[in-house]
């Protein structure tokens, strides 16, 4: 027999029933724990699956920068003048400033012709026969590439030709 807090002795079927009841809660505790421990487990796994996504979508950028390198004939322009500048950047040890700069005008130029590409095999897609507008809007994309080209070969001048000169004035 045990004595419980009232301290008066209970017979078996008392027992039976503290224990069941003390089971009971223990039982709720542990199952309280396993939802606890599920949804910890299943945070984590959705967790890794959106990681996984997001990496995949890396995968989708890469595959659209490929794509535009192996069409247009001008993108592959753009990567020999960034790999230029990029060496030359090292060459001359341009500054972190001037690095940022150079940088970002890569960027913008690989940025526009991207959404030049994209603007173009839509508006193919959209309407296949000649259409005013689609002209328009093409050759408002290709300007816009044009316009980063100039600007980016701009920076490229100003970070480059005091260095230059510089250069050209020590070697003589």
């Amino acid at each position: 027999m045990t004595r419980f807090k009232t301290g008066r002795r209970r017979g078996g079927k008392d027992a039976l029933e503290a224990l069941l009841f003390v089971a009971e809660q223990l039982n709720i505790k542990v199952r309280v724990f396993n939802l606890f421990a599920y949804s910890i487990f299943e945070r984590n796994e959705i967790k890794v699956n959106a990681l996984k996504k997001r990496l995949h979508s890396f995968k989708y950028a890469f595959e659209g920068f490929r794509t535009l390198l192996k069409e247009e004939p001008n993108s592959r322009i753009h990567l020999v003048a960034a790999a230029i500048a990029i060496a030359a950047g090292f060459f001359f040890g341009i500054t972190q400033s001037e690095w940022i700069a150079l940088l970002f005008a890569i960027g913008f130029v690989f940025a526009m012709e991207l959404l030049n590409s994209a603007i173009e095999n839509l508006s193919d897609l959209v309407s296949p026969e000649k259409n005013s507008f689609i002209k328009k809007a093409k050759d408002q994309a290709a300007a816009a590439v044009l316009i980063s080209a100039i600007v980016s070969f701009g920076i490229g001048l100003i970070i480059f030709i005091p260095k230059i000169i510089l250069l050209m004035e020590v070697m003589s």
